[in-house]
């Protein structure tokens, strides 16, 4: 069985989409051979088992880039139609264009998506997909019998540290994703801020960046009104870190701390995997790594204060079971090892 995956980017440097070329890795070795579309080629060298074409698919160029995907996809899909599927990995336009052709070419095609946002793309692919997987039962819009939850393919970090250096109290916090409005940084300052009373030492260390020009100024406005005097003393941007230095950063700081209401988030998954103590008004997290369903009335900012008490409550031993208990989920379910055997247990059964 061959794979067609169509995904951004292949380059290992990309600060967005890296992870990309680690799944397409991961996925190469369950295929005989891995063909990827992508609109960003890395330089990296890659096993004889995967060819790449190069879209070179441009923000803006449309019509462009319609043409060139389907010149070098719908051959390529044609060619290995009756021995390959199609996966378009967090692709949904890409699929939107495709799906239909491989439906008329009786081809089983795929999509990994995992927004809590609707997407017209995502709705018109559906009627075509063979499937759909996503991270986490709430992490797609859509419901029925093709979404599937597989987790959300994390890749394991090689060095953890065996003691979990956590100060008590937990008194370094971070944050690591987009400097974008969904992220709701403003809230995560100033729920940190009600603590600064009792704790006059607590800081907060920001690491990334606008993810696009339509963001940048978003992120300027931030960085200019947490830099006045009254917070340039704890509130501390860093800019955007590379995949590699993940692990490194993270270890630094007690508590990784989150407020985007949207899916589970990438970052939080790896934030356990780190063990590090996490507070995060995101529904999905609460629901998947705490049992608990957050009532979608509740503030952003009370979820955050209410859990940053119960973290400086609590005695260090409990602290630490809890970040044991997160490892064990995120490697159990998030893992990449975890999503690559969910996903071709059900495409390759699939096919029997």
């Amino acid at each position: 069985m061959k794979l067609i995956l169509i995904n951004y980017s292949m380059s290992s440097k990309s600060l967005l989409f890296s992870h990309q070329r680690e799944i397409a890795l991961a996925l190469s070795s369950h295929f005989d051979h891995t063909f990827v579309i992508t609109g960003e080629e890395g330089i990296d060298l890659n096993p004889n088992n995967i060819s790449i074409f190069n879209t070179n698919w441009t923000a803006g160029k449309n019509l462009r880039n319609v043409i060139r995907f389907y010149l070098v996809t719908v051959r390529l899909i044609f060619k290995n139609r009756k021995d390959a599927i199609v996966l378009c990995h967090m692709t949904d336009v890409q699929a939107s264009l495709i799906s239909g052709v491989c439906k008329f070419l009786r081809m089983r095609s795929y999509l990994w998506y995992a927004h809590k946002s609707p997407s017209i793309y995502l709705r018109f692919s559906a009627l075509f997909l063979t499937g759909i997987f996503t991270s986490t039962p709430g992490s797609c819009p859509l419901k029925g019998r093709k979404v599937h939850p597989i987790g959300q393919a994390v890749k394991s970090f090689s060095s953890i540290p065996r003691e979990m250096q956590i100060s008590d109290p937990p008194l370094s916090w971070y944050h690591i994703g987009r400097l974008d409005p969904s992220k709701r940084i403003e809230d995560i300052v100033l729920a940190l801020e009600n603590f600064r009373k009792e704790f006059p030492d607590i800081s907060l260390h920001i690491y990334g960046k606008a993810s696009s020009l339509e963001t940048e100024e978003y992120a300027i406005q931030l960085m200019n009104r947490f830099s006045t005097n009254k917070y340039i003393d704890w509130v501390i941007f860093h800019g955007p870190i590379s995949n590699s230095s993940l692990s490194e950063i993270s270890i630094k700081h007690d508590g990784f701390i989150h407020a985007f209401q949207g899916s589970l988030d990438k970052t939080l998954v790896e934030a356990a995997m780190l063990k590090r103590i996490i507070v995060s008004a995101n529904p999905e997290f609460s629901l998947e790594f705490e049992g608990v369903k957050q009532a979608p009335e509740q503030e952003i900012s009370s979820i955050l204060k209410s859990k940053l008490e119960e973290v400086f409550k609590q005695d260090q031993d409990h602290k630490l079971q809890v970040l044991e208990r997160n490892y064990k989920i995120a490697i159990q379910r998030h893992s990449m090892e975890s999503w690559v055997r969910n996903f071709t247990s059900q495409v390759l059964v699939a096919k029997k």
